[in-house]
């Protein structure tokens, strides 16, 4: 804007502005005069303007129409510019690219560029003009942002549910009820070390670490880790392993932590009700009732308890989910498949999994975890910890903020 002392910031590059001078001629909307001059200069070739002679002359001597189809068609599909044919390759899969054209391909040139800017009339251009942009721009927003669905939201967030709940739903649909199973376990899960859950390790790193012991667990745990015949250095490497200078392979660590689920299925009582105390725990128990069978399956009587994910999730474990793919649709984004089937047991599509992973994909480790735990435990404790690991960021929140949130 002259006289403004500002600049208004332009839509066009110099580029462009070149381009649509070219298009413009200087002179408003026509076919440039270097595209015509081109053309003419082509069709004043010696044997191009002869070959064009001879085709329209043809008809008067009674020559067929096959013949003259076939000069017309002269090299297409070797040499096209020598014949002055339209390039096979192309002919008749567009409907401005006929297989032939009267005064061969200088002309379809010279007609097409006519036709692209409306034979001359501006407001036809103008109207075609604008349809097109139209169709570019929406067409390119709704390519680009399917893309970025790919690259931004597509890795984290596959259903609107899962966007608006930050992909919680593909772990629990019953949210409120997860988010009271949260509250009640306090801080018996550690959500930074969702590869050891399930293990008999993480619940006894939890207690330590909970208890603010450095090196080692409570005498009562020890006591009973000892009584199976875990040593000193056992004890102190499966519970704190900071505070150890062992570096064993997976499967002596696995020798350890099988032993120490035995322990675990011995605490019970007061030692039971201390841990449970350090963690938050205050799921039913024969710690919080008492009078409460020890034989019911539903409450936790023993340390071990707290690998069986259907008692530390008493209220939710009914609708848990882990990420599949959709019978029949592998392509189908946001499928999942219950963990438990009604009457408990595991899913058997969680089985099947172990051997065929097209549908469900567990995480590594849950044959070596059956043979620490019961086989049922480990695989719905794989399936669960697949669920949680899909939530971006879930290393990062505490089990109970997680809680609150869900609660509302």
């Amino acid at each position: 804007m002259a006289g403004t002392g500002f600049s208004v910031p332009g839509t066009y590059t110099p580029l462009q502005l070149i381009a649509g001078a070219g298009l413009l001629n200087n002179q408003g909307i026509a076919v440039p005069v270097a595209l015509t001059n081109a053309v003419s200069s082509y069709n004043s070739i010696s044997f191009v303007e002869n070959l064009n002679d001879a085709i329209a002359a043809a008809p008067g001597f009674g020559i067929s129409a096959n013949i003259v189809t076939t000069l017309k068609t002269l090299a297409s599909n070797s040499c096209p510019a020598l014949g002055s044919s339209i390039p096979g390759s192309y002919a008749g899969n567009n409907v401005l690219i006929p297989v032939t054209e009267p005064g061969g391909f200088g002309n379809l040139v010279a007609n097409n560029a006519a036709l692209y800017l409306g034979d001359g009339v501006v407001d036809k251009f103008c109207q075609i003009f604008q349809i097109v942009s139209g169709y570019r721009s929406a067409t390119n927003e709704l390519i680009c942002s399917a893309i970025n669905s790919t690259t931004y939201l597509g890795p984290t967030f596959t259903t609107m549910d899962d966007l608006i709940t930050g992909q919680l739903t593909s772990v629990n649909l019953a949210m409120k009820c997860l988010g009271d199973d949260l509250a009640k376990q306090g801080n018996l899960i550690n959500l930074a070390k969702l590869d050891d859950f399930g293990t008999p390790a993480s619940v006894l790193q939890q207690i330590s670490n909970q208890a603010g012991i450095t090196s080692g667990t409570l005498s009562c745990i020890a006591e009973q880790l000892a009584a199976v015949g875990l040593t000193e250095s056992d004890i102190i490497l499966l519970c704190t392993p900071e505070a150890s200078n062992r570096r064993p392979t997976q499967n002596e660590f696995n020798t350890l932590q099988k032993l120490a689920y035995v322990a675990m299925t011995k605490i019970q009582t007061e030692c039971l009700e201390y841990a449970l105390d350090i963690l938050g725990v205050v799921l039913p128990s024969t710690v919080t009732s008492p009078d409460a069978d020890p034989t019911d399956t539903t409450i936790i009587v023993s340390l071990a308890d707290l690998l069986d994910l259907k008692k530390i999730f008493p209220n939710s474990w009914t609708s848990m989910t882990v990420p599949s793919t959709a019978p029949n649709n592998v392509d189908a984004p946001g499928a999942t498949t219950l963990i438990f089937e009604e009457d408990g047991s595991v899913n058997p599509a969680i089985q099947a999994a172990l051997n065929d992973s097209s549908s469900i994909v567990l995480p590594s480790g849950c044959d070596e975890l059956a043979k620490i735990i019961p086989p049922s435990y480990a695989l719905a404790n794989k399936a669960f910890q697949a669920s949680l690991q899909q939530i971006s960021g879930i290393s990062a929140i505490n089990p109970l903020t997680l809680a609150a949130a869900l609660l509302g």
